[in-house]
């Protein structure tokens, strides 16, 4: 769930970045909320994280 395309993860230290584990990403998510990757739907027993148009228009029908 980590937006690893957004300008907050390209800020940190490219050693952080390669060794985060998954308690530290998470740790990381509460304090830079901006971190997690955006839209997230719940729909049924599906859930989509981040945009894409055609998986949009796909499930979203």
């Amino acid at each position: 769930m980590i937006n690893r395309k957004g300008m907050t993860w390209r800020q940190l230290p490219e050693k952080d970045r390669e060794t985060m584990s998954r308690e530290q990403a998470e740790l990381l998510a509460d304090a830079k909320p901006a971190i997690i990757k955006r839209p997230i739907i719940a729909k049924g027993d599906e859930i989509l994280l981040g945009f894409d148009q055609d998986i949009f228009e796909e499930k979203l029908k």
